[in-house]
């Protein structure tokens, strides 16, 4: 609950699916938070099995690890570059 989003989502989002009707309203949020908090537990867990799967087929690639270097490092230059003639009004 650290997490601003996931405030709004729990104040913004979830009160509009409770029903005073069918019981107890804290209840009911409990009930949809912890879903909430499941679902995203699985959806994270998902993308840190495919990004490690990624990172260590990557990883035995030298090349990659070349051509990455010079990319990021032209990606740098270029920002300088573009910091250094940006005229200031």
């Amino acid at each position: 609950m650290l997490n601003p989003k996931g405030i709004l989502v729990f104040a913004a989002l979830l009160p509009q699916f409770v029903n005073a009707h069918l019981g107890s309203v804290p209840w009911q949020m409990t009930a949809f938070g912890l879903t909430f908090t499941l679902i995203c537990l699985c959806i994270y867990a998902g993308y840190a099995y495919l990004s490690g799967s990624l990172g260590e087929k990557l990883a035995t690639q030298p090349r990659f690890a070349s051509v990455l270097k010079y990319l990021t490092g032209s990606v740098l230059i270029g920002l300088g570059a573009r910091l250094l003639f940006l005229q200031r009004s």
